[in-house]
């Protein structure tokens, strides 16, 4: 029986982290895929960060194979999706990613976005405030018109049921 609890973790190894004490790899077969943002393991969730943030695929996988980390820049010119304001959303396991400043940057952001607390709709770009829904994947919201949903007659149906919106349906 392998033991390998006592085996020695690098530092640093091609196509793998450490995050959270543990090794884990970031190799290229590990694609995002449609599954619930909460239920998702930290890789998953950093890509899928990364991802919001509208980084080429390109540049995300060079940032999982520590090829590269993000500047200040990165962040000042990066558009933030609502997704981050979402209570699971922890942008401290992006913190491997990119330098000090860069990360400071990115949690004021945050923080800014947080404070406004103001949802919208990613279809029609108006407020969300009832009548909505939001995707278990990218946890963007939607009106349900937008995304031609009849309003439910039971408000707990969706708490039930899972929802992905057209893009995280496709993948």
């Amino acid at each position: 029986m392998k033991n390998d609890k006592y085996l020695p973790i690098p530092e640093k190894c091609r196509g793998y982290k450490i995050i959270k004490n543990k090794l884990v790899y970031f190799g290229e077969d590990s694609e995002i895929s449609k599954e619930k943002y909460r239920c998702m393991n930290v890789v998953d969730q950093s890509k899928t960060m990364l991802n919001w943030m509208q980084f080429s695929k390109e540049k995300i996988r060079n940032l999982t194979l520590s090829e590269c980390v993000l500047e200040i820049t990165d962040i000042d010119n990066v558009h933030l999706l609502d997704s981050f304001l979402d209570e699971d959303v922890d942008i401290c396991i992006l913190q491997n990613f990119m330098k000090k400043s860069a990360f400071e940057q990115l949690q004021q952001r945050v923080q800014d976005k947080k404070t406004k607390q103001k949802f919208t709709c990613i279809k029609c770009s108006k407020s969300v405030h009832t009548n909505c829904i939001q995707c278990d994947s990218c946890l963007l919201w939607f009106h349900y018109s937008c995304v031609n949903i009849e309003v439910p007659k039971n408000a707990l149906y969706f708490s039930d049921h899972d929802w992905y919106c057209c893009k995280c349906n496709s993948i």
